[in-house]
């Protein structure tokens, strides 16, 4: 009888804790998002176009993906071709590559640096900030 008492009790323990176990790891999935922010900033005589904004990504978002989320989250516009190494973003909310001159276009920063990548391959990470920008003098974002 004792035995009885025993294994029922440990299965009971044993429940509660795959209970309070399953509990635990949903509130860690709701308040443990990985964030990234993204600002898209147009030429002088434009401005910004998206103030910085937070994103949720997932595994494996690229820069591109997170622009997507951003730009339909506020119904902004976006043209790009490609995807993986191809991916090449075109426009953003009507401002278009070669709009202001032959160096003129989309270029994207990840914490205050341009990638060597682009942006359909580079990775983001949580707490990633993106800001995507409008050149006319891409040459000199090289130097």
């Amino acid at each position: 009888m004792k035995n009885k008492k025993r294994i029922l009790c440990f299965i009971i323990l044993l429940s509660i804790l795959f209970v309070l176990a399953g509990c635990g790891s949903q509130e860690g999935q709701e308040n443990g998002n990985s964030l990234a922010t993204v600002t898209i900033i147009g030429p002088d005589d434009v401005g910004v176009i998206l103030e910085e904004t937070e994103v949720e990504i997932q595994k494996d978002d690229t820069a591109l993906d997170v622009l997507e989320k951003a730009v339909q989250e506020k119904n902004i516009q976006l043209e790009y071709s490609g995807s993986g190494t191809t991916a090449y973003v075109k426009a953003i909310n009507g401002l278009s590559e070669l709009d202001r001159g032959a160096e003129s276009g989309w270029l994207y920063r990840v914490n205050g640096e341009i990638p060597d990548e682009g942006a359909g391959t580079y990775i983001v990470q949580n707490g990633d900030h993106l800001e995507w920008f409008y050149t006319t003098n891409l040459s000199a974002e090289f130097d």
